[in-house]
């Protein structure tokens, strides 16, 4: 909008509509009210009555959703922690001198009660606080390790609910940091992206990573030797995990009738 919003930095094609387009198909899918009907994951009820730093406004329309305002790749994205499938995997093969970094949240960061601002319908909108504790951590802990939150927008309690058990699960859960190195063959990752770890310094089963040799993925090179003791005598219990690089099909037989024709799969 010129009058009253971003129309005179940002045109239509300055937004990525398709990230919103799946931010909003998430938001909209329905879940448990808590009252036994349902309603829509993320709504978002606000009257903006004052002017305000663009950024930060938007910053708060998106923390309705999970979300971050980024500007990437040449547009204004919306970016959602939401249930993903990791687009690459990194290992000792692709990262610089094959080293992995680990760091822990502090016990303080763990917060595991979570006091969350939202507005009332019933007390005509105004403010109201609710409170989602991890009774079993403050047990463990023998302590409450309080934060508070404002849910922007929110005009539901479950939603707000949701909103702090998000938080606590966060806290609780997500307390490990990883750093590494790489090279230009993770410049295709933006932020916001699931990626795996494969990591045979912690984990005995991973017992070498590497890289395919040829276009075909028949032959592939490993980043180090391999005892002949550490194979499955069954070669069917040696698990391989590859990346491929474009849309493919794969079948768990020899042969298949696709359009009436029988395909040969090597």
């Amino acid at each position: 909008n010129k009058d009253y919003g971003l129309g005179d930095f940002l045109i239509e094609e300055d937004i990525n509509k398709y990230e919103l387009y799946q931010i909003a198909r998430y938001c909209d899918e329905l879940v448990p009210d808590g009252k036994g009907g349902l309603e829509p994951r993320f709504t978002c009820n606000v009257y903006i009555t004052k002017i305000q730093e663009a950024y930060k406004l938007l910053k708060d329309l998106a923390s309705t959703f999970r979300g971050l305002v980024l500007y990437m790749e040449g547009q204004v994205t919306a970016v959602q922690d939401r249930p993903k499938e990791p687009v690459y995997l990194f290992n000792q093969s692709n990262v610089v001198d094959g080293l992995f970094s680990y760091e822990y949240t502090g016990t303080k960061a763990r917060s595991n009660s979570i006091a969350i601002t939202w507005n009332d319908p019933k007390q005509l909108y105004k403010q109201d606080t609710l409170v989602v504790d991890d009774q079993e951590d403050i047990l463990r802990q023998g302590r409450i390790i309080e934060k508070t939150i404002v849910a922007f927008g929110c005009t539901s309690e479950s939603q707000a609910r949701r909103v702090g058990k998000w938080h606590l699960v966060t806290d609780l859960s997500e307390t490990e940091v990883i750093t590494f190195k790489t090279s230009i063959n993770a410049a295709h990752l933006r932020v916001g992206d699931v990626v795996g770890v494969q990591d045979q310094e912690l984990n005995e089963r991973i017992i070498a990573s590497g890289r395919l040799v040829d276009s075909n993925g028949l032959y592939f090179k490993l980043d180090r030797h391999i005892d002949p003791s550490k194979l499955s005598s069954n070669i069917s219990d040696t698990l391989i995990h590859v990346i491929i690089p474009q849309a493919s099909a794969f079948l768990a037989q020899d042969t298949a009738i696709i359009n009436g024709l029988v395909d040969l799969f090597d």
